[in-house]
């Protein structure tokens, strides 16, 4: 599982995207090619066994825009809490999904094998589709060189 309190890349298992909060917006929720910015960057925090999802660069909160299939999933205002599970045997995927429900993070593919980055991040029920299993990759290392030189002596 992953540390509470830890930040973390969530990377596409499909296309190897970043899922980016958009710096344009600040709403907007897609597959980005990945960089060291902290937009691409989330602090998971465990609660009673559920997950609340915080943008690094903004503190807005991984949601839904509602809770149907193919709702868009966005940078919200209020927490929202997510069921992170293991995607079979490897340790390293994973699946998140709305609490009680099929319904998990799908990097929208619309029907396409290949999935270019800027591709949208919707609720989508669970299938076979690697467009929906991620890598939690630590972000911590990244978030090092945003620091001021006096914090790092700390």
């Amino acid at each position: 599982m992953p540390e509470s309190g830890n930040t973390y890349k969530i990377v596409n298992h499909k296309n190897g995207t970043a899922l980016d909060l958009s710096g344009s917006d600040g709403v907007s929720v897609t597959g980005w090619d990945s960089h060291d910015g902290d937009n691409q960057k989330w602090t998971l925090n465990e609660e009673d066994g559920l997950w609340v999802i915080i943008n690094v660069a903004t503190g807005k909160f991984l949601a839904p825009e509602g809770g149907d299939e193919g709702n868009s999933v966005v940078g919200g205002e209020e927490p929202f809490q997510w069921d992170i599970r293991n995607e079979g045997d490897d340790e390293g995927l994973w699946r998140i999904f709305v609490p009680h429900s099929h319904l998990n993070l799908d990097l929208d593919s619309q029907g396409e094998d290949d999935i270019p980055a800027g591709a949208r991040v919707q609720l989508w029920g669970q299938w076979a589709g690697d467009n929906q299993v991620w890598r939690l990759e630590d972000g911590m290392n990244d978030l090092i060189h945003h620091l001021p030189y006096s914090e790092l002596s700390k």
